[in-house]
């Protein structure tokens, strides 16, 4: 089964996580889908973007499994650094980027969400920045988008007490726009905001994005992933996940 699945409907190209009984967690292989679908996003008659996962989850974040067996700094820095690439990209992106949360979102997912326009999300759904309960930072740059896209206080609250939010408290911060019941709900919010031509869409994107201090962003990022590429070498680090296995 592929981990992904791409589509497109109604000019907008969709990209779904397929990982269900890994909670849709982000792979190497998931990361080359994303570059795929990033840049097939590109092609003129696409008009948007939309990230959502199957099952009754987002994205728990990076797949463990296979990324524990990063040891070291030097190791874990290309991984981290090429999701962050990834992430500024979607962060940045000439058209409109919405992600659908069809269920709760953690970690590198909670990332993945903060780094697009739109965000929609289903209703009992939770989003959370837990990355310090593994005694690490955010490392693919969604700090620093985080703290690009809402009130600043909030935005360290969500970091640092590494905990999981309600759809309500969400909302009230800033984090996502919508709340659903269901994908077609969800679907029709994207369709409703990318109902004008595709020219009109980048021209506002355009002036969105002329608000966001790109290069300092993309600073902040490379900085956020040298940050936790040191901790994630550390021996604090690899004993969190051996006991979140242990808990498994």
């Amino acid at each position: 089964m592929n981990c992904y699945v791409m589509r497109e409907e109604h000019g907008i190209l969709y990209f779904i996580l397929n990982q269900p009984k890994k909670r849709n967690a982000i792979n190497s292989d998931m990361m080359t889908g994303l570059e795929i679908f990033l840049e097939k996003g590109l092609e003129q008659h696409i008009k948007g973007l939309c990230i959502s996962g199957e099952g009754d989850v987002f994205c728990s974040g990076g797949d463990l499994a296979e990324f524990h067996k990063l040891k070291t700094k030097e190791e874990a820095f290309p991984m981290l650094s090429r999701m962050g690439k990834i992430l500024y990209t979607l962060a940045t992106y000439p058209k409109p980027t919405f992600s659908y949360l069809n269920g709760t979102a953690v970690g590198g997912g909670a990332e993945l969400a903060i780094s697009t326009d739109f965000r929609i999300m289903k209703r009992n759904a939770k989003l959370g920045f837990i990355q310090g309960t593994l005694a690490i930072t955010t490392g693919w740059g969604g700090g620093s988008i985080l703290m690009n896209k809402i009130d600043q206080g909030n935005a360290f609250k969500l970091l640092t007490s590494a905990i999981k939010y309600d759809t309500d408290h969400l909302i009230q911060m800033g984090v996502i726009q919508e709340i659903v019941d269901s994908q077609s709900e969800a679907i029709q919010h994207v369709e409703r905001h990318t109902a004008l031509f595709p020219n009109v869409l980048m021209a506002y994107k355009s002036i969105l994005l002329n608000t966001l201090h790109s290069k300092s962003l993309e600073l902040a990022i490379a900085d956020e992933i040298n940050n936790c590429s040191t901790l994630w070498g550390e021996e604090e680090h690899h004993n969190k996940v051996r006991l979140f296995f242990t808990k498994k």
